[in-house]
């Protein structure tokens, strides 16, 4: 049963791929499962992907993400399935975090990192509706306090190659000295 009421008739086997149901079958042995946190919509989309998966494997997805496209990462019929509104899309992954399905949460989740990958950082807070609680004062010190870090990281990278240049060189300069000292002598 969703949250909104609405009642689902679905067999044992396919509402046992969320661990949550299952756990709570064997231990009420109960038919009916109320889903305080999962609205009708919801739950009619995580049950149409329950059933996929019940004759479909899905393979989980490396991470980092290598591509923004997900037709290039997951069979079609997953990327079609997740290819749905923002909103709808968290409260999929949401649903499938609550109710402990790991492939389509790796899925909700993939379309999410998907659509915020290689974005600005004030792009990725839109998108997920964050409120940037810098000061414009913090905003910049951070943004100085990186840009100090990156320097610091090349300078020393920099200065080790130096080091490792030298100490080469410095070998070069003993083995070319000890052929010169042994073809003269």
């Amino acid at each position: 049963i969703s949250s909104d009421g609405t009642e689902f008739e679905v067999e044992r086997n396919i509402a046992e791929k969320s661990k949550l149901i299952k756990d709570l079958t064997e231990e009420s042995g109960g038919d009916v499962i109320p889903l305080p946190n999962v609205n009708a919509k919801t739950l009619e989309k995580i049950i149409e992907f329950c059933k996929h998966l019940d004759k479909n494997e899905y393979v989980f997805l490396d991470q980092p993400l290598q591509s923004t496209d997900l037709t290039q990462l997951v069979d079609k019929w997953y990327a079609d399935f997740i290819d749905v509104e923002k909103e709808e899309v968290f409260d999929i992954v949401m649903a499938a975090n609550y109710l402990n399905i790991p492939a389509l949460f790796d899925l909700s989740s993939a379309k999410i990192a998907s659509n915020i990958k290689d974005k600005p950082i004030d792009d990725v807070r839109e998108y997920l509706v964050l409120k940037n609680d810098f000061t414009e004062e913090e905003y910049k010190k951070s943004i100085v306090y990186n840009i100090d870090r990156i320097r610091f990281q090349i300078f020393t990278a920099l200065f080790g190659a130096v080091v490792l240049l030298i100490f080469t060189l410095g070998g070069l300069f003993n083995f070319l000295a000890e052929i010169v000292v042994s073809t003269t002598s």
